[in-house]
């Protein structure tokens, strides 16, 4: 499937999904911190009728600090050079995204950092 939205969630920041504002033509990718053991069986639930159009990432790590940071950055790179037109979320309230957002618009990236999942958009 081509989707037009990418979302990163920085499971270890937040963990508050509202699979109502998840649209048909978005990718969400929930990354989870190495220590994280524990999901709510009612999250799971919500979002298993979504299929692959999200995916669970584990970072391995033991304690590194900013270890699903660099993860995210990485993968949101990874994504960026293979569909560049697309449309980037991060889902965070961690503010060292910001000057690789800042840096990434310059690019022409469409790309933004919410605290809220409302703010998702559809």
């Amino acid at each position: 499937m081509d989707y037009g939205k990418y979302v990163f969630v920085d499971f270890e920041n937040v963990q508050s999904i509202n699979v109502g504002r998840i649209g048909k033509d978005t990718k969400v990718y929930i990354v989870l911190g190495g220590k994280q053991g524990k999901i709510r069986a009612d999250l799971i639930q919500k979002i298993q009728p979504f299929g692959n159009a999200v995916e669970w990432l584990r970072v391995k790590s033991n304690g590194q600090k900013n270890a699903l940071d660099f993860f995210i950055a990485y993968y949101l790179g990874y994504c960026v050079s293979k569909n560049g037109n697309k449309e980037y979320i991060i889902y965070s309230k961690d503010t060292g995204y910001d000057p690789l957002i800042e840096y990434l618009r310059g690019k022409k990236v469409k790309i933004k950092r919410i605290v809220n999942f409302d703010q998702i958009g559809n």
